[in-house]
């Protein structure tokens, strides 16, 4: 590599250039468009693509995806959640899949992109992964700045089981983006289940029968989960009628 000299300084003739946090947020939030509906989305495609992944092999599965969101009225954070029963990750999965930008991870038939899509979540606060896979419990938490903490894996114990919802000696993910109250919002229960239900790229998910997606509301715990199905979205055609002059035939006139 040879140097030239820019005025005083002395800089490399050729080289990489340099991607800060602030950059990086810039990205995430064009991606997500800062709306959490796109996050679920993202953790749903997700969890969908990994029950592909078993399916492909021909291992049973059960393909259910369970959504929540919690809404507080004071603290720094709400919370949206997504659970799934599928292949899970270990430390070393996480490190590829999660820890990685811009690199392919999906595999041919998947949906979504984790590869990006993973960290893009982490714009609205922070987002936390949690998985059991071959007995063990894994756990990183990425931050909007795409810095990384708390990354380790440990032996699974039956708490870690019940707290992810995953069957004693299953596997599984669950990941939990901490929303920050004062920059978003988590929309109400009812338009949160109408605008995943119309989500287009949830179509394939929902009339799926191979899928069972479910939406909770963490703060109704006296109410049971409800389980989404598609809905197209509904239109409204708008017709207006316009005159228009004929050109050479004086006094008449055309509708449009």
């Amino acid at each position: 590599m040879s140097d030239i000299r820019v005025g005083t300084v002395d800089a490399p003739g050729s080289g990489k250039i340099d991607y800060d946090p602030r950059a990086h947020m810039q990205d995430n939030a064009l991606a997500m468009g800062r709306d959490v509906v796109r996050a679920l989305v993202e953790m749903i495609t997700n969890a969908s693509d990994s029950y592909l992944r078993l399916e492909r092999r021909s291992i049973p599965c059960d393909g259910t995806i369970e959504v929540s969101a919690e809404r507080l009225r004071s603290g720094e954070y709400n919370r949206v959640i997504v659970r799934d029963h599928a292949e899970g990750m270990r430390q070393s999965d996480m490190a590829t899949r999660i820890l990685r930008a811009g690199a392919r991870t999906s595999e041919v038939g998947d949906r979504g992109v984790q590869g990006r899509g993973a960290k893009d979540i982490a714009f609205f606060g922070k987002a936390l992964y949690e998985s059991l896979r071959d007995g063990f419990y894994s756990h990183v938490l990425i931050d909007g700045g795409m810095g990384y903490s708390e990354q380790y894996e440990r032996l699974a114990t039956p708490q870690d089981y019940a707290n992810l919802g995953v069957p004693l000696g299953g596997a599984g993910t669950q990941v939990t983006v901490l929303v920050r109250r004062k920059q978003h919002s988590v929309p109400q229960h009812a338009n949160l289940a109408r605008r995943l239900s119309r989500n287009i790229q949830l179509r394939a998910i929902m009339t799926s029968e191979k899928r069972f997606v479910t939406l909770s509301d963490l703060g109704r715990t006296d109410q049971s989960a409800e389980v989404l199905t598609y809905r197209p979205p509904t239109t409204r055609a708008r017709v207006k009628v316009v005159n228009v002059a004929i050109d050479g035939v004086p006094g008449v006139h055309g509708t449009l």
